[in-house]
């Protein structure tokens, strides 16, 4: 029996805002995923994104609910490492 890995994704920003707007493709893929992983930066561009934003009490309770589904990856001090090992 062979036994698939579990795959993990990073939701970036834009991906979320599709989501949030009601993108059918964007929402059945994430819909999929068995864990939500988001980085502390994709969290504060989205309270930045908020805060700048008309309907703020609705937003801000969008991404509430969202956040509650998700696990916030923070920033370490292999974070830069390892990103620079990716981006090469």
């Amino acid at each position: 029996m062979v036994v698939e890995k579990e795959r993990i994704y990073l939701l970036d920003t834009n991906v979320i805002i599709d989501f949030f707007r009601g993108n059918a493709l964007t929402k059945k893929r994430i819909l999929k995923f068995q864990s939500l992983n988001i980085s502390s930066f994709v969290y504060g561009e989205l309270i930045y994104g908020i805060e700048n934003a008309s309907h703020k009490d609705r937003h801000k309770k969008q991404l509430d609910n969202f956040i509650k589904s998700c696990l916030i990856i923070p920033v370490t001090k292999e974070t830069p490492k390892i990103y620079g090992k990716l981006k090469t």
